[in-house]
């Protein structure tokens, strides 16, 4: 079977035999492993397949952690609901320092009643966290989006 194959330092080598290649990786004392088995030749690279699964694994939280969490709240919410909303907002802020709060309205809420919320939520976060504020406004719901929120 032939495969195309990477070195340890990341320079092509060609298109080889895989008994070949897996030579090579024993005489340098390494790995063989499979970056993309979907293309034809398969890509191997030479290297520490414990160095290679840690490096993938620290890619993979790195894009999870750049997620940006949701929280939907109704504008009719009563006060011990708001405040549990409340504490799962911080949390979300200690470790993401971004969140998008979404305001479900019902049926036609009037704009002041949605701005008094909206600085509610502002004064509720204000208190813990210094951040930067976004907000839009459809006809269904309010979309907040809090930025580079650091604790105080």
């Amino acid at each position: 079977m032939l495969i195309k194959l990477i070195d340890s330092k990341g320079k092509y080598l060609g298109i080889l035999e895989k008994s070949s290649a897996r030579d090579i990786a024993f005489k340098e004392k390494n790995d063989l492993i499979c970056i993309n088995d979907k293309l034809t030749p398969n890509i191997y690279k030479i290297g520490n397949i414990k160095k290679y699964i840690y490096n993938l694994k620290k890619k993979r939280k790195k894009i999870k952690n750049n997620l940006i969490k949701e929280i939907r709240i109704n504008l009719e919410i009563s006060e011990n609901d708001y405040s549990i909303k409340m504490k799962k907002i911080y949390s979300i802020l200690i470790k993401f320092s971004s969140i998008k709060i979404v305001i479900l309205k019902r049926f036609r809420s009037k704009k002041n009643i949605i701005d008094e919320f909206i600085n509610k939520i502002k004064i509720d976060i204000k208190r813990n966290f210094n951040f930067s504020l976004f907000y839009k406004s459809n006809i269904k719901n309010c979309v907040i989006n809090i930025c580079n929120a650091k604790k105080k």
